[in-house]
């Protein structure tokens, strides 16, 4: 069915006419039906006919596609975004695990009882303190979306059992038995995508972006004008940045094609590093990235020039 769509559905077996566990109150059944007698008996061999006026709906994934994860999105994410939080990315959130006794989206009423809150967590995908079904939940969200999960306590039990052990202990605490559904809201507020570029050293080379640019990549012909600093263990050796950049908020804030001072280079003619001509073929105008490396070697210019001597 489509939203405000009226349709009419008949039922022709009994059994599935009248099945209903939860808030029964609120079905109207036809006149007859709740005393015995003549009426009910008929209405019961009859079969049934519903008649059906969808006003609304709310999408819900199921991340599995077994019941273990049901997925309402409470905030969506601004259309503009896709991307979604993968191995090593960098990720800001707040969680929250409640027990509640049934399913929200049946009985919005339905008791709650909060066992767990972290505000403006910041971690990684590959972090030993997040737990597996917190990740998998994560990475299926994107920037700027809130979202809440029912999860199933026996997947819990079965498949990660560190989260198990934490919610046996805050059940106690609470006073409160362990039984029902677990409820996880999670708001994702910061992500940055990190790639491990020199795979056979994992960890020595890390790519973050900090803020999307627009347009194409520049060619190897290209000649390019960018901010640079660059940070030797904690030592800041080469910087054209405006003073007003030294965090990541900051930067993400600064517009950089009208800033000031910038450095020009001809990529052909391999004045920069070879990693740093490797960043800048895959940025974008506009786009701001931080590279992380322990492989100095990288760092080395075979032509000196008035940055790089």
């Amino acid at each position: 069915m489509r939203k405000n769509e009226v349709a009419k559905i008949r039922i022709k077996k009994k059994k599935y006419g009248f099945g209903r566990k939860l808030q029964v109150e609120k079905l109207r059944f036809p006149p007859g039906f709740q005393e015995e007698g003549e009426s009910r008996t008929r209405l019961l061999s009859k079969g049934v006919i519903y008649e059906v006026h969808l006003l609304d709906w709310t999408d819900r994934t199921d991340i599995d596609g077994n019941g273990c994860f049901l997925k309402t999105i409470v905030t969506p994410a601004d259309y503009k975004e896709y991307q979604k939080p993968t191995e090593r990315d960098e990720v800001v959130i707040t969680v929250s695990v409640s027990m509640v006794g049934t399913d929200p989206a049946i009985a919005p009423d339905t008791t709650r009882t909060e066992l767990y809150r972290k505000e403006a967590w910041a971690t990684n995908l590959e972090s030993e303190e997040l737990a597996q079904s917190l990740r998998k939940i994560l990475e299926t969200m994107k920037l700027g979306e809130k979202s809440q999960v029912l999860v199933s306590l026996k997947h819990i039990q079965e498949h990660d059992t560190p989260v198990w052990e934490t919610l046996v202990g805050k059940a106690e605490e609470a006073g409160i038995a362990l039984e029902g559904h677990l409820l996880v809201d999670v708001e994702l507020h910061s992500l940055v995508k990190v790639e491990d570029w020199f795979k056979d050293e994992a960890g020595t080379g890390l790519k973050r972006l900090l803020k999307k640019g627009k347009g194409s990549h520049p060619n190897i012909d290209s000649e390019v004008e960018l901010l640079l600093r660059i940070t030797v263990n904690g030592e800041v050796v080469v910087n054209n940045f405006p003073p007003e950049t030294d965090t990541i908020e900051k930067l993400k804030a600064l517009d950089v094609v009208q800033a000031q001072g910038a450095y020009k280079f001809n990529i052909d003619i391999y004045t920069l590093p070879s990693v740093l001509i490797k960043v800048l073929k895959t940025m974008q105008r506009g786009s701001i990235v931080e590279f992380e490396t322990t492989r100095t070697d990288k760092l080395r210019t075979n032509f000196p020039n008035h940055v790089f001597d």
